[in-house]
């Protein structure tokens, strides 16, 4: 019998089904399978909901303590305390067990301690670990699978959806592995979300590691060790940016290429005293990227529910902003080399730089239009012009950020960025996301 058949039989037996002969015989005589019995109905009570729990006690002590006890095996003792499970015989320090809310916890935790990966549908689904205070929510819509590594730690890895992890301090580290970034932790509560073409972490508390992923080879995020250290408030995104054979008219229109781009939201809020979002029409942006031989082509969208001009500087009235460490060196402000802060007000016809942005060159090409809904910004960056050499797993710093004003004083009141930016990290390249170039398949 396989352990996945055992389980099976068990989980039949724990909802109710009587026990066979050769299953009593097994109970009473194999002490791994009374162990497995004792761990399922650990998980049996876990995923119960509050007011069934009692009823469920009571059964699975008849069930589990009174055929063990009559055949002379006291393998088992459960203690109902504080309504919950205590085992004496408890399964194994970090063995990943379902907490309740799914209703298909019991299948999912089994295949999660297969190594199978994992789709979670309509509830959130929730693993914690016995006897360690390390709890990881998977939101609806996510692929996951658990593994452990070589050295006897846990290892994550997240297809597509979020992860919201709280992680009791371990001796190796927990890793969570996105296809486009990498992470190492000891112990911090932090959350990943992994989407077509992109991921994105932020760290709520504590210490993490972080390594972005090209499709040809694992590049360095920090020049001196290759990991990244991120610590409370603060988080980085990464993205890939496909090769098209043709590029897009700079036009300022959502033409068909830019329809079958992934879509990257700018998700976290800006550097702003006020940041006063009151709901997705008020404020919201996201960004697409292609590139080519000849140059990087960015097209951002912003709904904006109200048309803001402040005053002739763009960062107070209604704008988009594009930043770019194009040698990908990581320092602590704009080198005036290949450094751009770029901003585009839909008020203006021109490309506005930034403080220490590299001036903009006649080789830049862009329309920022009204729309419907807010407005968009259509741009052509020549890789002449940041003096590099695009190739398929080149890695550029790179950020965006939206700007929405709903008055005439120029004042700005929110502020929304695709990597997460914190006071004081105006301009940093440090503190940029990484835009991976991929080949022209899904990155």
């Amino acid at each position: 019998m396989t352990s996945r058949e055992q389980d099976e039989v068990l989980w039949r037996y724990l909802g109710g089904q009587p026990a066979t002969a050769g299953l009593s015989r097994e109970l009473a005589t194999n002490p791994a399978m009374s162990r497995r019995l004792a761990e399922l109905a650990l998980i049996e009570c876990a995923i119960r909901d509050d007011a069934v729990k009692a009823d469920a006690q009571r059964t699975l002590r008849r069930r589990i303590l009174v055929p063990m006890i009559s055949s002379g095996v006291a393998l088992l003792a459960l203690l109902l305390a504080g309504g919950g499970w205590f085992l004496l015989s408890r399964p194994e320090v970090g063995t990943p067990i379902a907490e309740r809310g799914n209703p298909n916890a019991k299948q999912m935790i089994s295949a999660v301690r297969e190594g199978k990966m994992v789709e979670v549908k309509e509830k959130p689904f929730r693993v914690a670990f016995a006897r360690e205070e390390t709890n990881l929510e998977f939101s609806p819509g996510s692929e996951m699978k658990l593994e452990e590594t070589k050295a006897g730690g846990k290892r994550v890895r997240l297809n597509k959806g979020r992860i919201d992890a709280d992680v009791a301090p371990q001796e190796m580290a927990l890793e969570v592995i996105t296809p486009h970034l990498e992470a190492k932790v000891l112990g911090t509560q932090f959350n990943v979300d992994a989407e077509e073409g992109g991921s994105r972490l932020f760290v709520d508390e504590g210490l993490v590691e972080v390594l972005s992923k090209s499709l040809t080879k694992p590049r360095n995020l920090s020049q001196e060790s290759g990991w990244w250290q991120m610590a409370s408030g603060r988080g980085v995104s990464v993205a890939g940016a496909r090769r098209v054979s043709s590029p897009p008219e700079i036009d300022g229109v959502e033409d068909q290429l830019w329809e079958s781009q992934p879509v990257h939201p700018n998700a976290f809020l800006g550097e702003n005293k006020v940041n006063e979002i009151d709901s997705e029409e008020d404020h919201s942006s996201s960004w697409r990227a292609v590139w080519d031989d000849e140059a990087l082509y960015v097209l951002i969208e912003v709904v904006d529910n109200a048309d803001g001009r402040g005053n002739d500087k763009p960062w107070s009235n209604d704008s988009a902003e594009i930043f770019i460490d194009a040698d990908h060196g990581r320092t602590q402000k704009l080198d005036g080399v290949n450094d751009y802060l770029l901003f585009f007000d839909p008020s203006r016809t021109d490309i506005f730089p930034g403080i220490g942005s590299v001036e903009v060159t006649a080789g830049m090409d862009h329309v920022t239009r009204r729309t419907s809904q807010g407005f968009r910004t259509e741009v052509k960056i020549p890789w002449s012009d940041l003096g590099v050499r695009p190739r398929e797993g080149f890695e550029i710093g790179f950020n965006v950020a939206s700007n929405d004003t709903d008055e005439t004083e120029g004042k700005r009141r929110s502020q929304l960025t695709w990597t997460p930016k914190v006071s004081g990290d105006f301009g940093r390249p440090d503190r940029m996301g990484v835009l991976i170039l991929s080949g022209a398949g899904p990155p």
